[in-house]
């Protein structure tokens, strides 16, 4: 089974289609076994009634949960002791309450399972195929107009952690058939948002002018941080979130979390943004036309 915008099924498996939102959605499964369930949802009901319907067959279980279960960002270096969010109370979540609905998620697998399970951490998701346009806003932006001046904001302390999705992939099914359990952050290493920007500069080929401006000016422009159409993608401000891009991943990395260089994420997530299309409608970062509308309102 697999989110149902998870793309084609991979050759070699068997796609089991079921609607988590229908009652008795799992009774089509009473005759299936599996070696083990990994678990991507932040709705709370879904999570316990996954393990309502599968935990007491299934000898290891995953849950995938995300670092804004975390509840102060402002920590710089933060492992899996931190402090957590209060967690969701209810069955289904709104994205205004994210991290709290993970954590309610990652506390029902707990009661469930016990000892017997994983959670793992991860932060930016990135790579090819990254239905969020975010670890490809820049890549992207830089090789479509590699001689225009490109706007950026004043980096400060932001930093920016991009996990590969095929590393994070690899760790999950490497972790399953290790039998790990316990909690483990999977983040991409931490690199200074202004060397991620150049790192996405050349790679993609840019070459023209780079505009620096405050995050006040971009602010007030109605330009959004992190994600979202007309955003500085990756980007947040100092404030209470300069922890948010340096988090720690050494207890995954000594169980054998393997982290590819960004610079070869960057190359293939911009093989992917070009195939998909370099002028389309983005999710994350700024269309060329708002971003010239800015860079004209700056002037010389």
């Amino acid at each position: 089974m697999a989110r149902g915008a998870s793309g084609p099924v991979p050759r070699g498996a068997r796609h089991l289609l079921i609607d988590r939102t229908q009652h008795g959605a799992y009774d089509a499964l009473e005759d299936e076994a599996f070696d083990a369930v990994v678990e991507l949802t932040w709705q709370p009901g879904f999570a316990r009634a996954a393990l309502d319907a599968l935990s007491p067959t299934t000898p290891k279980w995953l849950f995938v949960s995300s670092v804004s279960v975390y509840a102060d960002h402002s920590i710089v270096g933060m492992d899996e002791t931190a402090t957590l969010l209060g967690a969701y109370e209810g069955d289904d979540a709104t994205l205004e309450v994210y991290g709290e609905a993970k954590v309610a998620c990652e506390e029902v697998t707990r009661r469930q399972r016990g000892d017997s399970c994983s959670i793992v951490r991860p932060g930016l998701i990135g790579g090819p195929g990254d239905l969020s346009d975010r670890s490809g806003a820049w890549v992207a932006r830089c090789a479509a107009a590699p001689t225009a001046p490109l706007l950026v904001p004043s980096a400060g302390q932001c930093h920016v952690q991009v996990i590969d999705v095929r590393d994070l992939a690899a760790f999950i099914v490497a972790a399953l058939e290790a039998g790990h359990t316990g909690t483990y952050n999977t983040t991409g290493e931490a690199t200074s948002f202004a060397s991620f920007v150049d790192s996405c500069r050349r790679i993609g080929g840019h070459h023209g002018e780079v505009r620096e401006v405050s995050w006040q000016w971009l602010e007030e422009r109605g330009i959004n941080q992190w994600a979202g159409p007309d955003s500085m993608a990756c980007f947040v401000d100092d404030s209470d979130m300069v922890g948010w891009g340096q988090v720690n991943s050494d207890l995954a990395l000594a169980h054998g979390l393997m982290r590819r260089p960004l610079a070869t994420t960057l190359a293939d997530t911009l093989v992917d943004e070009k195939e998909r299309g370099s002028g389309r409608s983005r999710r994350a970062g700024l269309s060329r036309l708002r971003e010239e509308e800015l860079l004209a309102e700056l002037g010389d």
